[in-house]
């Protein structure tokens, strides 16, 4: 990676995380009593209610890899849409260089951890579709937490080809289902 690039990414990331919290719950959004984030629904195949310019929505599945993808109306400033992807051991791989930086000011960003066991998102939507693929190796569970405008956002995304709604965030889903 070039110094200029790296600086880029680090600019990014630096802008993202003064408005937005990315890593962590916020107030109001916690594990379970165990301390473990909430199961999730079947993430097999791809929600058939997922549509671009539909409304906010995130879309989580699997097939012989992983896909995340989020759109939001076009209508108005457009939603921001934050959160992580981590694995409980081994890694996560996939094109992790997505940096886009637009007129207006605002960057989207994916950022992986150092470990190589997750990364982190920040996308601002209008009714296009931001999406990202990734495999996970030699992990057991992969930890989603999807936040829309800075709340936990569990009502919003769509598992499976079925489309469940996890109970809250973070959740959990297999990692090789």
């Amino acid at each position: 990676m070039t110094a200029a690039r790296l600086r880029a990414v680090i600019a990014a990331f630096l802008a993202g995380f003064a408005g937005t919290v990315v890593l962590g719950p916020v107030a109001g959004q916690t594990p379970d009593s165990s301390g473990t984030p909430t199961p999730g629904p079947n993430p097999t195949g791809r929600p058939k209610q997922f549509e671009a310019g539909k409304g906010a929505m995130v879309a989580i599945w699997h097939d012989d890899h992983w896909h995340l993808a989020l759109t939001t109306t076009k209508k108005g400033k457009g939603d921001l849409f934050t959160g992580s992807v981590r694995a409980d051991k081994g890694q996560v791989i996939g094109a992790f260089d997505k940096l886009e930086k637009r007129k207006d000011g605002k960057v989207d960003w994916i950022f992986p951890h150092k470990d190589g066991g997750g990364f982190d998102f920040r996308f601002t939507n209008f009714g296009f579709v931001d999406k990202t693929q990734f495999k996970a190796t030699g992990a057991t569970t992969l930890t989603f937490n999807v936040q829309l405008n800075g709340q936990p956002a569990p009502q919003i995304v769509y598992v499976g080809k079925a489309g469940k709604h996890p109970e809250k965030v973070p959740f959990t889903l297999p990692a090789n289902p």
